[in-house]
């Protein structure tokens, strides 16, 4: 019975808790942020100082509203989760309305904000902050924000309005949805753990498409290049060999043209008519395929089979040949098919125009998209052998400072040039003219993380600079940065959000 008691004790200071509608009332400080320029004049702001972390963030542009969902951090909390959910009117600084909040899994639509997690699914109105209505613990897999509803992964339609069910659709897969795509206003393409789904959103009505990814002949990517040791590879994650079999990861993205989709698993490449289901071709694929990527190319579809797949556990591990090949967009006849070998996986594809590029760990090699014939091969010796290219990079959106205080990108700098990400701390300028590449420090580059309004923000790892009409506005001593609506610019770190306000910098 004291058992029994005690359960019930715990249950009703959960519900207690999760009831509570809790009202935060902060001022802001009025801090000084930065420097403006020309003339080094302080730049001010306000710091918003709240009693947890900040566990997510919206930026609603459209409201000049800024929706924060707060959470105990886990050292304070009970075996209760708390926090809390709050909308910031950032054309008055001030704290619109406040709630507390016991889940912590948020999505917003346009005119409404979702909870859910370990409790029931939670609906507030965005403007008043009033609860439009409760159900049952539900898992959300993706929220249309345009047409107000949410979907689980069992895929029920939920209306956001009045959190009913719209529809509920059977099919084949449970799991993670990996993409969601609104190819036409009523059809909804998804791509989730065992297939493809086309459902009209506004029957439930639609088709599926089975996709069988599993092969067990998958080693660790640790064994990607020779000389290269485990832990490397950035961006990638490890697992002992013995590790679980590949179970999804093992095909293309789903490519969309017209009314079609295209996707390539390990077996077979097909072309899919999005709006009823039905199979208009299917070109059988190498015992060799794994990852891979599909491109447009004018009648054609470009595959390049990565050598790589994914591992449930989210590791990436090598599998199968790295190859290209070309198939006719209307028949599905296969053009042309190469093998690459000698140079690892495929990291990084990009079709311009009529050359396909691929990027490899030590090695750039270029083709001909429409003949598959190579024009191009290149093994660029760097001075560390543990150093190795990632991706492409945008040198666009790469500054170095110039010498009147100002900031160049590196595309201008270096015209034709191709600017490649490495491992290490540098990124490699290549230019075909020359036989050697160049090499910029990582911690001299100023990265573009956001582009507003003719506003461009560049970030390193210490402070944000504004730039207009490649024009330094101004230097803000903060880079954990949350939005920037062409007004005013707000960051985000632990319990505090910092807002800057940018009129009378853009009046100057």
């Amino acid at each position: 019975m004291k058992y029994l008691l005690t359960f019930l004790s715990l249950i009703f200071l959960a519900n207690a808790l999760s009831a509570r509608e809790d009202k935060l009332k902060i001022t802001p400080l009025h801090e000084i942020l930065g420097m403006s320029y020309p003339g080094n004049t302080p730049l001010y702001g306000q710091h918003f100082v709240f009693p947890y972390d900040v566990y997510k963030a919206f930026f609603d542009a459209d409201r000049e509203e800024m929706i924060l969902l707060l959470k105990m951090p886990e050292k304070r909390t009970t075996f209760v989760e708390r926090g809390y959910l709050l909308v910031i009117d950032l054309k008055t600084s001030a704290i619109k309305w406040s709630r507390s909040a016991v889940a912590f899994n948020m999505a917003q639509s346009r005119s409404d904000i979702l909870l859910w997690g370990q409790g029931p699914a939670i609906c507030y109105d965005k403007n008043t902050g009033d609860k439009l209505w409760k159900r049952p613990a539900t898992n959300i897999a993706y929220v249309d924000k345009v047409r107000d509803m949410a979907y689980s992964t069992d895929v029920d339609a939920i209306d956001l309005k009045t959190g009913k069910r719209k529809w509920h659709y059977e099919h084949y897969g449970r799991g993670y949805w990996e993409s969601v795509n609104y190819p036409d206003d009523t059809t909804m393409i998804v791509s989730c753990t065992g297939g493809i789904m086309g459902i009209n959103t506004g029957t439930g009505k639609g088709w599926q498409y089975a996709v069988s990814d599993a092969k067990a002949d998958a080693l660790p990517l640790a064994a990607a290049a020779a000389g290269i040791g485990i832990g490397l590879l950035t961006g990638f994650m490890f697992v002992p060999v013995g590790g679980g079999n590949p179970k999804q990861g093992m095909r293309s993205q789903l490519l969309l043209e017209d009314k079609d989709l295209f996707l390539a698993n390990r077996k077979k490449i097909a072309r899919i008519d999005y709006t009823s289901g039905l199979k208009l071709w299917e070109t059988a694929l190498p015992n060799t395929t794994s990852k891979s990527a599909l491109s447009s190319y004018k009648a054609n579809i470009i595959m390049v089979n990565k050598g790589v797949a994914d591992r449930e556990s989210g590791a990436v591990v090598l599998s199968g040949t790295p190859y290209i090949a070309s198939f006719t967009r209307d028949s599905g006849k296969q053009n042309y098919f190469f093998n690459i070998t000698g140079h690892g996986p495929v990291f990084r594809e990009y079709l311009s125009n009529d050359t396909l590029s691929l990027l490899f760990a030590r090695h750039i090699i270029k083709y001909n998209a429409a003949t598959g014939r190579q024009i191009f091969s290149k093994t660029i010796e760097l001075s560390d052998t543990n150093v190795f290219y990632t991706d492409y990079v945008d040198g666009s959106q790469l500054y170095l400072p110039d010498d009147t205080g100002n900031f160049a990108s590196l595309a201008g700098l270096y015209p034709a040039s191709e600017f490649l990400n490495t491992n290490a701390d540098t990124v490699i300028i290549y230019n075909q003219r020359s036989e050697e590449p160049g090499y910029v420090r990582k911690n001299e580059i100023l990265s573009e993380y956001d582009s507003v309004a003719g506003i461009h923000l560049l970030v390193d790892h210490q402070s944000m600079v504004v730039m207009k009409n490649n024009k330094k506005l101004a230097s803000i001593a903060l880079t954990p940065y949350a939005n920037c609506d062409g007004k005013r610019i707000c960051f985000i770190h632990d319990n505090s959000l910092y807002i800057v306000d940018l009129t009378s910098l853009l009046q100057k």
